[in-house]
C-alpha cells in the first residue's frame, strides 16, 4: 500500500469548483435547490479554494489529489 498526491494545475478556483462538483461536493450540492441557494454556496466555495490555492506566477493553481494504491493478491 502507498500514497501519493498528484498536483492537477487547473485555470482557475471555478475549475477546481466544477471539477470537485462530481465528486465530494456532490452530497451538499444535491441537497440544494437548483436555484440562488445553490450558486451562493458554490461562490462560497470558490472564494475558499481561491484563498487556499493561489494562482503561481503560470496562470494555474496547482490543486493536490491525494491516492492511496492497495495491491492485493490471492
Amino acid at each position: 500500500m502507498w500514497d501519493t498526491e498528484y498536483l492537477h494545475a487547473l485555470p482557475s478556483p471555478e475549475a477546481i469548483v466544477e471539477g470537485m462538483r462530481g465528486t465530494g461536493l456532490r452530497p451538499w450540492i444535491e441537497e440544494l435547490d437548483d436555484g440562488p441557494e445553490r450558486a451562493r454556496v458554490l461562490k462560497e466555495c470558490e472564494r475558499e479554494i481561491a484563498s487556499r490555492y493561489p494562482m503561481r506566477a503560470h496562470r494555474k493553481a496547482l490543486f493536490p489529489f491525494p491516492r492511496r494504491f492497495v495491491i492485493a493478491y490471492r
